[in-house]
């Protein structure tokens, strides 16, 4: 689908997929909220009308640098190619035709926020490191997000040295063979 947005279009969506963040977060973001240093960016006005820092993985922080490079730091961050900014519902019909031209399923651009917070899921990361990335207050609205890191949770349990009992209890029980 990313392949199949336009050049300025196509950036917004790496960054909603990079950082998970919503559409009015990144249409708001400056170049200033970008830190090189911290591999964060600012959501200085969110939702929940509290500010938070996103961190980005390797990836995201080369993208943020080459998206700002030579830019000023009150210059927002995503921008149209006529130079405006993105308004409320422009990337609607930008987001259709990118699906449609991908041949997947319907979806928002809202969607890039859940695929990003799946993403960490898998990767290991917990509900409660995902929640404070996405901005909400506790893992309650982050656990849509729960059956992602059920597989995640039996590798790395299943990955867990053993205990090193197994032998014994066969002796205990007279089991020869296992079948």
């Amino acid at each position: 689908m990313v392949n199949h947005c336009t050049a300025d279009f196509g950036l917004l969506v790496r960054g909603g997929l990079y950082s998970g963040a919503r559409y009015s977060e990144l249409t708001r973001m400056q170049v200033q909220d970008f830190d090189s240093v911290s591999g964060t960016v600012l959501v200085a006005q969110s939702k929940a009308a509290r500010p938070r820092r996103i961190y980005l993985d390797e990836e995201a922080i080369s993208f943020f640098q080459n998206v700002c490079l030579g830019r000023s730091g009150g210059e927002r961050i995503f921008i149209q190619q006529n130079g405006k900014p993105w308004e409320k519902d422009a990337a609607k019909g930008l987001m259709a035709e990118a699906v449609k031209a991908a041949t997947i399923s319907l979806m928002t651009f809202h969607e890039l926020r859940h695929s990003a917070a799946s993403r960490w899921a898998r990767l290991g990361l917990s509900l409660a490191e995902i929640a404070p990335q996405l901005g909400h207050a506790d893992v309650r609205m982050t656990q849509r997000y729960a059956h992602l890191c059920q597989k995640t949770l039996a590798d790395k349990v299943r990955a867990m040295p053993c205990l090193g009992i197994f032998s014994q209890a066969h002796q205990i029980l007279g089991v020869t063979s296992v079948q």
